[in-house]
């Protein structure tokens, strides 16, 4: 039987006027009710899930709670290595996160060495090795800790998987422009450009690259600048250059000496075909600049003192939306922690007008630091006092309670 969950208003912000939500309870519970209303819908998931380092809730020797131990997908785990536990505890998930995902949706998974492998073959058996996207390094600490045995390690993963990679496609990062100093009369069409030299040594000679150019002034111009020399060729065909002298994509100039060479202009808002686009390069496998510690200092700012330990930078957040979501993008995270992917839609959209929604979820398990828990009984309502905060500071700084809301719904026990 699928639970129904049950609106909390008390800890809701503006829940009419928002479609983002944040589930409290075991995350399998919410994932099998999301089903329901969301199958094939949600466009990027992103998980922090834990890494079995010995420390994380879900592992045998951690069931300090009874809450812990009633987990409908824990059961009779007594005789089972920590990997098995892991991947017991691991696969009905993500089994439903692909039922969840639409036919472009895509998965990013942060992990480290200890479960990476245990991953990359539960993905490949539920999602398809052929739906393997990357795998991405992230530098996950700025000083190497000293106190480490053998080799302090700094690192961490990001996997992506897409539902289907044939109709899945990564967005690309906007490129950083150089040298696109120059404007002419077509500046507000093409934006402004640079000059490349059309010739250039080639160690493939090709006889229909290398033919003469004449100037306006009636002079011959040949690639390298001599035509008996076969190590120089044009970058562009006879036709594309008479195209470019008529389209202005052309630029003659002479040196002090008397010698003429040819130019063409690459502009920044069009190719060189003079149609529309926007420079873009590839995202690298590696993520610098989103340490954890910025995570933690975030948190840190936003409660006046420690309550959550590693929690992701919104930064990385960020970085992974802007990968694998869009403007009108649904998100979910069904292993929230302190709330870092919320505060990462709501910050996108803020820097890009978007309106991605976001759906969290988070098991309401009890915060173990004794002085902490005074506030904050679990990490639920650690969650959910973060994005209420956050929601609150957004709103007072851009004037609008309407695109910072959320609905609380709990599940049942």
């Amino acid at each position: 039987m699928v639970l129904t969950p049950v609106l909390h208003d008390e800890a809701s912000v503006n829940p009419s006027s928002s479609s983002n939500c944040i589930y409290c309870g075991d995350n399998l519970t919410v994932l099998q009710h999301l089903l329901e209303g969301h199958k094939n819908l949600i466009d990027m998931i992103y998980i922090d899930p834990p890494y079995n380092t010995g420390k994380d809730f879900t592992f045998r020797d951690s069931f300090k709670h009874d809450r812990y131990r009633s987990l409908p997908s824990l059961q009779d785990t007594n005789n089972m290595d920590p990997h098995s536990l892991w991947r017991q505890f691991m696969e009905p998930r993500l089994e439903i996160s692909r039922d969840l995902l639409s036919e472009k949706g895509l998965i990013f998974i942060s992990i480290d060495d200890n479960e990476i492998h245990n991953l990359r073959q539960m993905m490949g058996e539920i999602y398809g090795e052929a739906n393997y996207i990357a795998t991405l390094i992230r530098q996950s600490g700025v000083a190497p800790r000293q106190d480490a045995r053998h080799v302090a390690v700094q690192h961490d993963y990001v996997m992506i998987y897409a539902k289907d990679s044939k109709k899945t496609i990564l967005n690309r990062k906007p490129s950083a422009l150089k040298g696109f100093v120059h404007e002419d009369k077509h500046v507000e069409e093409r934006g402004c450009y640079r000059l490349n030299k059309l010739d250039r040594g080639s160690i493939r000679y090709s006889e229909s690259l290398d033919y003469p150019i004449n100037t306006t002034d009636g002079i011959e111009v040949w690639p390298g600048g001599d035509p008996d020399d076969k190590k120089w060729t044009w970058r562009w065909s006879e036709k594309k250059v008479v195209w470019g002298i008529e389209n202005d994509f052309i630029v003659f100039k002479k040196s002090r000496n008397g010698k003429t060479s040819v130019y063409f202009k690459e502009y920044e808002k069009v190719d060189n075909q003079c149609r529309q686009m926007v420079r873009t390069n590839p995202y690298s496998t590696l993520i610098r600049g989103c340490p954890n510690e910025k995570g933690s200092r975030e948190l840190k700012t936003l409660f006046k003192r420690r309550v959550f330990d590693y929690p992701k930078p919104v930064v990385l957040i960020k970085l992974l939306l802007k990968m694998g979501s869009h403007k009108d993008s649904l998100i979910l995270d069904f292993f929230a922690g302190a709330g870092s992917t919320g505060q990462a839609v709501w910050e996108l959209n803020r820097q890009d007008g978007g309106t991605r929604q976001f759906i969290l979820a988070q098991l309401d398990e009890p915060v173990l630091d004794e002085e902490v828990a005074k506030d904050f009984p679990t990490v639920a309502d650690i969650t959910i006092e973060r994005m209420r905060r956050v929601a609150k500071q957004y709103s007072e700084s851009d004037n609008s309670d309407n695109l910072f809301g959320f609905g609380v719904f709990r599940m049942p026990s």
